[in-house]
Parts: structure tokens; sequence; C-alpha cells
């Protein structure tokens, strides 16, 4: 994943307001465009008024007061940057996708916002929505949270599950963070607990040596991720998915979890669908959500 183009979708909460603002610190670290973009919920046909810079303000008045609520507070975050500002109007859940896909973006930042389950049953949830339509992968981000220090890519030992490991180092070497990886064994029935605990399962095997084979490619030694020699190791748990995933992320004090996620599939209840959609709501740290 290369980043050159970074659209930060925002809106009038604080959520919406530190994505923006964390969007804008990557695109500057990664030398990289940003377009700050807002959609308004309509149920008209959606119309768009351009992305614009400095310069054109006055293009459109939607425009012109987005960049006023967020110029100052970007150019104090990245003061090289000239960030674009782009209106919508329409579902935010189907515009923002659509316009990271129409205007070739490598990279959409949300803010994460905590919603209940009642919440989510009867408004949806905005951020499931626009992960399982998006073509790029998708950083959720927590109010607040300024540096990440340690990012867990969470690998499932398939080839196309080392997307998620290649788009984690690639966002670990912009904003210069360790990297450490996870993967979850399942529990056999009638399996000895010490056996289980002192024996790899194939799979886990097969990505270790994947893993020795893509640093070794890279020109990396041992500890040469983010410069921690324990950033080499995956660390290899089982039993229930989420319930590990979210234990490493504890145990390793991860500020970033990385993981795939399948496109398409009904809205329906967060709590009925994947270990990702799950780990969207559940995870206490930032997501980056990888299309598969």
């Amino acid at each position: 994943m290369h980043l050159r183009h970074v659209v930060a979708a925002t809106d009038e909460s604080a959520a919406g307001h530190h994505a923006a603002l964390t969007a804008a610190r990557l695109a500057q670290a990664a030398e990289a465009r940003l377009t700050v973009l807002f959609v308004k919920p309509s149920r008209s046909t959606p119309t768009a008024a351009p992305a614009a810079g400095p310069a054109e303000f006055e293009a459109s008045p939607a425009v012109r007061e987005l960049s006023r609520a967020l110029h100052e507070d970007l150019t104090r975050e990245a003061p090289d940057l000239t960030p674009g500002y782009a209106v919508l109007w329409g579902v935010p859940g189907v515009e923002i996708p659509r316009f990271a896909e129409d205007h070739e973006a490598d990279l959409l930042v949300l803010g994460r916002k905590p919603r209940t389950r009642a919440q989510r049953v009867f408004m949806g949830d905005t951020a499931d929505a626009v992960a399982r339509r998006s073509r790029v992968p998708c950083l959720f981000v927590l109010p607040g949270v300024r540096q990440i220090g340690t990012v867990l890519a969470c690998l499932d030992g398939t080839e196309r599950g080392m997307s998620v490991y290649h788009a984690a180092r690639a966002v670990t070497a912009v904003i210069g963070a360790r990297l450490r990886s996870v993967t979850v064994e399942p529990v056999w029935l009638d399996e000895p607990e010490e056996l289980a605990g002192i024996l790899p399962g194939a799979r886990s095997l097969r990505l270790n040596r994947t893993l020795d084979r893509v640093r070794l490619a890279a020109g990396l030694e041992g500890g040469a991720d983010g410069g921690d020699a324990a950033a080499a190791a995956l660390a290899v748990r089982r039993g229930d998915v989420l319930t590990e995933i979210l234990a490493e992320s504890q145990a390793s004090g991860a500020d970033l979890l990385v993981t795939g996620y399948h496109r398409g599939g009904p809205p329906g209840m967060v709590e009925g669908g994947s270990v990702a959609r799950k780990l969207l709501h559940a995870a206490p740290c930032g997501v980056l959500t990888v299309p598969l």
C-alpha cells in the first residue's frame, strides 16, 4: 500500500474532527495529498461539490463552510500540507467509499464513534457500511489518540490474508511505529492443554516462514521492523479468535489493529457478522481494515 492520496471523512462531531487531523498528519508524513470529505445526510439524489484547494473556497458555500471549520487546525497539524475539500449529499455509508474509489484514494480515515447495541439496531452503523463497501483500506481512529506506537497485524495464515501484513508494514513505515503480528489457532477437541501450548499448528509454521521470506526480501533482519527485536516474532494464540486478538492487543499495548475485512454482505447486526466486524466495535484502539 503506497500512500499518494488520503481521504478523511469528517462530520460535525469530535470524532470526525479528530479523523481529519489524523489524516493530515499521515498525509504530510507520507508526502501524500489530502482531501477532507463531508457527507451531509439526504434522501435526495446525491450531488457533489468538487474537491477544492484553498484558492477555490468561494466556489461552493458548503465547501467554504467546511474549510472555515477545519483549515486553521489542519494548518497547525500539518503546515506543509495543502488540503482539498469536498462536500457530498447522500448516505454517508455509500457516498464515502464511492468518493474514495472515484478519486483513486489509497486510504480512508474515519473517526470511531462508540455505539450501543440498540443504536446499531435502530440507526445502523456508518463504520461497518463504509468498511463493507470500500475498495481501499479504512483507518478508524479513536478521538483524542494522537500517537501510534505499536501496530498489531491480525493474520489468518492465508495467502490473501498477507495483504493485511503488507498494509500494516506500509502504515508502520510512515508513522515510525513498531510492528507485531498475531494469529489464532483453533482448539482441537480432546487435545491436551499442555501439548497445545507447546506445539504450533502447521498453519502457524507456514505463516512464520512466509513472514521470514517477506522480511528477508525487504532487507530486514531480526527486529528491523520498527527497530524492535520482538517485532520479528509471530504471537500464536489458541481459542476464540475475537477473544484472543483482544487479549493480544492488550498484552502488546497495541495502538492500532490491522485486520482483513470481507467486502459485501448484509448490514444487519454486528453481533451476527464476522470477527472483523465485531473487532471494529470491540477493539480498545484504532482499527485499520484491509479489503479482502
